[in-house]
């Protein structure tokens, strides 16, 4: 089934579903923890208030008692709505689209290790697509990295009407590095970009597992988690 343009109603295959992100190990560990939480945290309610220095310093201490109940508060609220979260059904990427690939880089305060950790990881992604290397600086380093890696390398340096003190080209901003390549590049040769800061390493089923929910006509933006790298060294 497919999207009818005409009448706008969305099909049931293009309509982006979502699901519970708990699985029932999640939810095991999830309801395990709040359990230690919410003792640990009566223990330290108790040992708290029964403080000596309530006789002596009741208004500093009532003060201070706010604030700790503000953090503990915004703490645990952001955690009791964890079961609420909710993640959306892939959808499968069209063939034929037209994707970009961008990240950018700083050669004088950004190291070129981190570049090109990033850029095997953004050619390597599965779906068909051109990657692009915004290089504020032209560096040399860069351009040869781009070939090595199959990259494209893009630079405002040499391009003053990309360099402005205000508006959308702002120099010294990644937005102003950007938009001078969406001018230059992006709006023409694209249908979809993805943006990716130059630390950021994709899983190669990226594009894959994203691209399909602009099948959906109602999505127009989508923004992916970020996740550390190190999250399954631990259960929590």
């Amino acid at each position: 089934m497919t999207m009818d343009r005409q009448t706008g109603n969305t099909s049931q295959s293009t309509r982006v579903i979502k699901e519970p992100v708990f699985r029932r190990w999640d939810s095991f560990q999830f309801y395990a923890l709040t359990v230690l939480t919410v003792l640990a945290t009566t223990a330290f309610l108790l040992s708290w208030f029964r403080l000596e220095g309530w006789r002596e310093y009741p208004v500093m201490l009532s003060v201070l008692s706010a604030i700790v109940l503000v953090i503990l508060g915004s703490a645990l609220g952001r955690w009791f709505v964890l079961p609420q979260m909710r993640k959306p059904r892939p959808l499968g990427a069209r063939p034929g689209l037209k994707v970009g690939v961008v990240t950018t880089i700083v050669p004088d305060i950004e190291p070129l290790s981190l570049l090109e950790n990033t850029l095997k990881a953004l050619v390597a992604l599965d779906y068909p697509h051109e990657t692009w290397v915004l290089d504020e600086g032209d560096d040399e380093r860069i351009k040869e990295l781009c070939m090595k890696r199959g990259a494209f390398h893009f630079s405002r340096k040499d391009h003053p009407e990309y360099q402005t003190e205000q508006g959308p080209f702002r120099k010294a901003t990644k937005y102003g590095n950007y938009n001078a390549w969406f001018q230059e590049i992006g709006f023409e040769r694209y249908e979809f970009v993805t943006a990716f800061d130059p630390d950021h390493v994709p899983e190669r089923t990226f594009l894959s597992k994203v691209l399909g929910y602009f099948e959906d006509p109602t999505i127009g933006y989508v923004q992916a988690p970020q996740v550390y790298s190190n999250q399954n060294d631990s259960f929590i």
